[in-house]
């Protein structure tokens, strides 16, 4: 039997709180948990959670996954996680020089370096991260979904400039989104994460976007996300049946 599943941003401060709890209960449950700060208030946050969009993933009003959207510093500043740094200080860490979490790897290729500074004088840049799911609900279908919410979600953030979405995936995954249209950021853009000792190789992928349906999606989704823009531009949410 499907479901019914709603995409919205978060913006209270008390929901974000259960969105990075959320986070950190699907990380640290998982191969990526050194990725993710061991603290007392099971929290997984960063610096990158100040200037990012946030959003929640419900079926029956629980949050069962979510997404964020992060932007440069220098152009926005969630007002909500500012209020959770306030409330847990010693979870944050000090501030990242990096601009995006892709640019945060020590192993990101200086070709790839390059193309961000070259496009971001004149390109809004936004990189969708964290990406987490429950695990009773995961599935290929569901993880797509989210995806989908988000480019349009990105879309709604860009307006009328071409914006460059990110993501950075394990190369195993690298054909899901390219389904969507997403391509290496440069082609030799791969680079290696230690988990545990264990390495993994990981590529970042851009896909340019802007308010209207462009080429840079694929034609037969066209409609599709006609259909999304439409929902999240009357409302601020997206419902999915799955």
């Amino acid at each position: 039997m499907k479901k019914i599943y709603e995409f919205r941003e978060i913006t209270d401060q008390i929901e974000l709180e259960s969105a990075f709890r959320l986070r950190y209960d699907v990380y640290t449950d998982c191969r990526c948990k050194s990725l993710v700060k061991e603290n007392i208030h099971r929290l997984d946050v960063d610096m990158f959670d100040l200037h990012a969009h946030h959003y929640g993933i419900f079926h029956n009003s629980e949050m069962i996954a979510y997404i964020r959207l992060v932007e440069s510093r220098h152009n926005y500043t969630n007002q909500a996680a500012v209020a959770v740094q306030d409330k847990y200080p010693d979870i944050f860490e000090a501030k990242d020089k990096a601009e995006f979490p892709f640019l945060s790897y020590a192993d990101m290729p200086k070709s790839a370096r390059s193309f961000y500074k070259k496009n971001q004088p004149k390109t809004p840049f936004f990189e969708g991260s964290r990406l987490v799911v429950t695990k009773e609900y995961r599935s290929l279908k569901l993880a797509r979904a989210i995806v989908e919410c988000a480019m349009v979600a990105t879309m709604h953030l860009a307006g009328t400039k071409i914006g460059l979405a990110t993501i950075s995936c394990c190369v195993s995954h690298e054909r899901f989104y390219k389904l969507l249209g997403f391509q290496r950021i440069t082609p030799d853009t791969t680079y290696s994460i230690i988990d545990k000792g264990f390495p993994f190789i990981v590529t970042t992928l851009i896909l340019p976007l802007t308010q209207s349906i462009t080429s840079s999606i694929p034609a037969g989704l066209h409609p599709l996300f006609e259909n999304l823009t439409g929902q999240y531009g009357a409302d601020g949410r997206i419902i999915r049946e799955i």
